[in-house]
């Protein structure tokens, strides 16, 4: 089953973290934090943990339907495009600006939780926890096990918890091997794959509630920016964007039959081919940030202005538009080799 809303929603993640990392490099780059972008600041970074939340609802989901050749296939989504997209960012890095640093370059490729480590993209943190789930998940994608997965995952949360208020566990943007399994971001994973087992057993949603969960959903995002442990943080996110997606997936799985305008049903597919290019933007975005503000700052001795953001902005979509496609014809394509 293909689920657009879901995929809608991935593309409206996608643009909140493009957004906030060119406010975070204008800050980091251009010393700079009162142009126009200022506005894109700390809450647009919960799009990156929301690809979390979403990435264990779908892997449930996967799990749920014996999803065949699963481990292969979730390292072919993840890892060429990512080893295509470090060449090219080595490659253009050393061109414009001579040379590039990057000790322990063969380490840092593998995504694995080898603590810190200089990582040349610069969104690497997600995806060695993404990764992580894979391996996880792989373990449950048998007959036998996958009936204990849900088990597994709640017992994993109660695990998370113990660990946090009797060990003190950090919760780190770069893991290593004996933190990874009790990091809190785990509850957001853990989160999204609970609810797709809840949202699993509600058959014809009664609509009007969709509004009373929303408005739940949104109180517990707001009420996680309030919160002074991170562990709370990531629960009240995990619940919340747990509710959001399960909301839009019983769309999905019970459509309104009510057609929309024709233009609201262009944006609806303009998001969905966004969704679905959104690992591609999500690759090439931070490179392409830092490099035009270097240029500008560096080379051209301009400052980073809101006009030069605006470039950033755009050159952004636009090649991570243009990559995402190339990415899922070469995962499509991949995929054919494992079936």
């Amino acid at each position: 089953m293909y689920f657009k809303s879901l995929q809608i929603l991935r593309g409206i993640a996608a643009l909140a973290v493009v957004l906030y990392h060119i406010y975070i490099y204008l800050v980091l780059i251009g010393n700079n934090s009162e142009n126009s972008f200022k506005i894109f600041k700390e809450n647009l970074a919960y799009g990156a943990l929301f690809f979390i939340v979403l990435s264990g609802f779908l892997m449930s989901y996967l799990i749920d339907i014996d999803y065949k050749h699963f481990l292969r296939r979730r390292i072919l989504r993840i890892y060429p495009t990512y080893i295509i997209t470090v060449i090219l960012v080595i490659f253009f890095k050393v061109m414009i600006f001579g040379s590039i640093e990057n000790q322990k370059l063969y380490l840092a490729i593998t995504l694995l939780p080898l603590g810190e480590l200089q990582y040349p993209v610069g969104i690497e943190w997600t995806l060695i926890y993404e990764v992580f789930f894979y391996f996880i998940c792989s373990f449950f994608t048998t007959r036998i096990l996958k009936r204990f997965y849900l088990f597994f995952l709640i017992l994993w949360l109660n695990i998370i918890i113990i660990g946090y208020f009797i060990f003190h566990t950090p919760t780190l943007l770069k893991p290593d091997i004996s933190s990874i399994f009790l990091s809190s971001f785990n509850l957001l994973f853990i989160s999204g794959g609970i609810a797709y087992f809840i949202a699993k057993k509600i058959e014809n949603p009664n609509k009007i509630y969709d509004y009373f969960w929303m408005i739940i959903a949104f109180c517990l995002l707001l009420l996680s920016n309030i919160s002074p442990s991170i562990l709370f943080k990531n629960l009240m996110l995990g619940t919340g964007f747990s509710l959001i997606i399960v909301i839009r997936y019983l769309r999905d799985k019970y459509p309104n039959k009510k057609k929309n305008l024709l233009f609201i049903e262009k944006i609806i597919s303009l998001g969905e081919r966004f969704g679905d290019y959104s690992y591609g933007l999500y690759l090439v975005h931070v490179p392409i940030i830092t490099v035009i503000f270097s240029i500008s700052k560096n080379m051209l001795n301009l400052p980073i202005s809101s006009k030069i953001c605006f470039i950033s902005l755009v050159i952004s979509l636009f090649g991570g538009w243009h990559y995402g496609r190339m990415e899922l014809y070469i995962y499509k394509k991949l995929k054919m080799l494992v079936q």
